[in-house]
């Protein structure tokens, strides 16, 4: 299993967010630290899924002390977050499917906030 530093933090009078220093761009955000984690798994897989499919070298994590002696990110609480694994390859795949079941898909993968791509490996994966 290999797991990220993502970086808690919270300004007054707003969700809990966290960023990943391995991956700029990669942030989520919930109302209560247990929704954070959920939502952090998420966005680190969505956004690790996406770089795999570009072909893009997914980087190795760095440590919690290397990440924490970077001025960007040592005020905030470090944890650390389950990645996918990567050695399950992503496979491009051509689907027939009917137009209202796409529409369902889409609508659903935008109420998780993900591409359609993330929603159907997470619901295939069960973890839905």
């Amino acid at each position: 299993m290999v797991y990220y530093v993502g970086i808690i933090h919270r300004d007054d009078g707003t969700d809990y967010g966290i960023s990943f220093p391995d991956f700029p761009g990669c942030v989520s955000a919930g109302e209560t630290v247990e929704a954070l984690k959920a939502n952090a798994e998420e966005a680190l897989a969505a956004h690790i899924e996406l770089l795999a499919e570009d072909g893009t070298v997914i980087p190795s994590p760095s440590s919690i002390d290397t990440v924490m002696a970077d001025p960007d990110f040592c005020d905030g609480m470090p944890v650390l977050v389950r990645a996918p694994d990567t050695r399950d390859e992503t496979v491009r795949i051509n689907l027939t499917i009917r137009r209202s079941a796409l529409a369902s898909i889409d609508r659903n993968a935008a109420m998780h906030g993900l591409s359609r791509s993330a929603y159907l490996a997470k619901v295939g994966s069960g973890s839905s």
